[in-house]
C-alpha cells in the first residue's frame, strides 16, 4: 500500500472489562464479536465475574461508553 492511501478507522470501538475492575483495564476491540468473546474468557477466568462490553463512541472530548451486554459464565 501506498504511503498516501488513506487508512479508515471505524469511530466505534468496543471494551470488555470485569465489573471489578477499572475502565483503564479493559481490553479493546475493533468489532463486538471479538470483544463478547474476550469478556465470556475473562469470565471463565475470574470463576464467574461479570464482565461488561460497552461501545465507546467518539465523543467531543474523547470516548463515550455505552454498556451493550453483561456476560458471565
Amino acid at each position: 500500500m501506498p504511503y498516501n492511501t488513506p487508512v479508515v478507522h471505524s469511530s466505534t470501538m468496543y471494551l470488555s472489562c470485569p465489573v471489578t475492575y477499572d475502565l483503564q483495564d479493559a481490553e479493546w476491540f475493533d468489532n463486538l464479536s471479538d470483544a463478547k468473546y474476550d469478556a465470556l474468557n475473562w469470565s471463565i477466568d475470574l470463576n464467574g465475574e461479570r464482565v461488561i462490553v460497552y461501545e465507546a463512541v467518539d465523543g467531543p472530548y474523547g470516548y463515550d461508553f455505552k454498556p451493550l451486554t453483561s456476560i458471565f459464565a
